[in-house]
């Protein structure tokens, strides 16, 4: 029997070995104990790794789910990302992640990894080499945040792990409960405890407690800086203390600082517990970077690619105000707001409520005088007045409307109309002999 297959667990011998190297990622075990460690704790976010894996405090992105899973609830947008991380020793981990905004029921995360440990020496029990194997291990994560209370939010995750180690394949279950409390915008405490679940390959899970904070200075302009500080506390194994600092500019440009300080000796030199990272957003895609120092192990490079669906936006509503009594509304949609206070339009000269009219347009809802967009949404007020062809009231308020959206000369031509089927109404005459006067050349 070879030596790899007799031990069974040389690709959970280097994870272990490059976690106790440099604690990025909370899962490190002292010397001897019999831990296994899920892919979960590799994370898959770039923006994560670059603030030193401070993030239980902040998780507001599907990132979420392998640091607390509470922070799916407060999801936006739906949202793809993919995410590649360089590790040591040639390995290397991809991950697909999803996450899903379900409105009050709050957000949803999926994700899929893959991790190839590269090249592997095979040996015999007396040291023999009998050449290499590549080993890789895949897993799939679920998670699920709700608000239960005004900024307050509960999560789960689940987490499962194939390990193959030569002909062999190991699979286990792990699960995470996170709690994220967040009194407003610029406040997020966050909880979180992983590992709990079945053995890998005979190591009983790692379990840990991950607890944090994060804040926000806002400069103004989409620009701020927001700090982060977390612990973890990971029993018989390595505890540490976290820290990492995000700037943005302008809402779309990011660098970011972070650290991590074991509370044991990793015994390993060179530049260790620092990390660095990037990012920007163009349009609906972000794209983020992290470099992660394991001082004389080598480096890791993460890049975190992700894609924001768009959202169907609500119409835009455009304002029109009609200061005339008295008013039809003939068309929907149409939200018609009364505010009470006296207007100087009247028929007979008393105090009326001024009447505001928003109608509906397509699109942004951006001026466009004359257009398709604008005229389609009048057609229901000329309908009206082409229905009611003696009715002073429809008259008016189509040429009211028509003025509104810039077509001047017909919203006139409708006002002369309702004044000829009306010439009870001296408020509206003095409106049109006012605007002969200030415009003689206009109609």
């Amino acid at each position: 029997m070879n030596f790899a297959r007799r031990a069974g667990l040389v690709p959970g011998a280097l994870i272990l070995g490059l976690w106790g190297a440099f604690p990025a990622w909370a899962q490190t075990e002292a010397s001897g104990a019999g831990l296994a460690t899920p892919l979960s704790a590799l994370g898959a976010s770039a923006r994560a790794d670059g603030l030193g894996g401070a993030f239980v405090g902040l998780a507001d992105d599907p990132s979420a789910l392998f640091y607390n899973s509470a922070g799916l609830s407060q999801l936006r947008a739906v949202s793809l990302s993919i995410n590649h991380n360089s590790y040591l020793a040639g390995s290397f981990e991809e991950t697909l992640l999803f996450g899903l905004p379900v409105g009050p029921l709050g957000g949803f995360a999926a994700a899929l990894q893959y991790v190839s440990w590269g090249g592997l020496d095979d040996r015999d029990a007396n040291g023999v080499s009998l050449g290499t194997f590549t080993d890789g291990d895949a897993a799939f994560s679920v998670g699920w945040g709700m608000p239960v209370l005004k900024g307050l939010s509960l999560g789960l995750a689940l987490h499962g792990t194939q390990q193959k180690i030569v002909d062999s394949l190991y699979s286990s279950l792990s699960g995470d409960a996170g709690l994220l409390w967040a009194p407003d915008s610029k406040l997020r405490v966050g909880l979180s405890y992983s590992g709990l679940g079945t053995a890998l390959s005979g190591f009983a899970p790692a379990q840990d407690l991950h607890m944090g904070l994060s804040g926000l200075w806002d400069l103004g302009k989409g620009s701020g800086l927001r700090p982060l500080l977390a612990g973890d506390w990971e029993p018989r194994g390595v505890s540490r203390v976290q820290g990492g600092l995000e700037g943005v500019l302008e809402g779309n440009y990011f660098l970011r600082l972070g650290f991590q300080v074991p509370l044991a000796d990793n015994q390993v030199g060179g530049l260790t517990g620092f990390t660095a990272g990037a990012g920007f957003n163009l349009g609906s895609v972000r794209l983020d970077y992290a470099f992660v120092p394991y001082g004389d192990l080598g480096t890791s490079h993460r890049l975190s690619l992700a894609y924001e669906f768009p959202t169907s936006a609500p119409a835009a509503l455009r304002p029109v105000t009609v200061n005339a009594n008295p008013v039809t509304v003939q068309a929907a949609p149409v939200t018609v707001v009364v505010t009470p206070g006296p207007t100087p339009l009247s028929a007979n000269g008393s105090p009326k409520s001024k009447i505001e009219v928003r109608f509906e347009l397509p699109g942004d809802g951006s001026s466009a005088q004359g257009q398709a967009p604008v005229s389609y949404q009048l057609a229901p007020y000329e309908k009206a007045a082409q229905d009611n062809p003696g009715d002073s009231r429809a008259w008016r308020n189509l040429g009211i409307v028509y003025l509104r959206a810039g077509q001047n000369a017909l919203g006139v031509q409708c006002l002369e109309q309702a004044l000829r089927l009306n010439p009870n109404d001296p408020a509206l005459k003095k409106w049109l002999d006012e605007y002969h006067l200030k415009n003689p050349s206009k109609p």
